[in-house]
């Protein structure tokens, strides 16, 4: 007796069979989108439709690249200064030692 048995995924899983895909849609794949709403001015909508023509993207990808950019420089700027700090107080309690 063959039976069938459908494969039970779970919230958030997909089932791509036996589709080709290059290593950015896997990526993607990975890290699904999800629907949000913002209200942005539409001088800013305009400014980034119109560098994302000069770069060849899509507005929505080249947005999604800037905050994720902003984000990872902001943490960089944050793990710099968390070391300065700590040689500054360090040089400072060496000094008053």
């Amino acid at each position: 007796m063959n039976t069938k048995r459908k494969n039970k995924l779970k919230d958030g899983d997909f089932n791509y069979g036996d589709v080709e895909m290059t290593d950015e849609e896997y990526l993607e794949a990975q890290n699904p989108k999800i629907r949000t709403t913002v209200f942005l001015e539409k001088d800013l909508i305009s400014a980034y439709k119109k560098e994302a023509v000069k770069k060849g993207l899509k507005y929505q990808q080249l947005m999604r690249d800037t905050l994720r950019s902003a984000l990872e420089q902001r943490d960089d700027f944050e793990s710099r200064l968390e070391h300065l700090e700590k040689v500054v107080l360090k040089n400072k309690k060496a000094s008053n030692d």
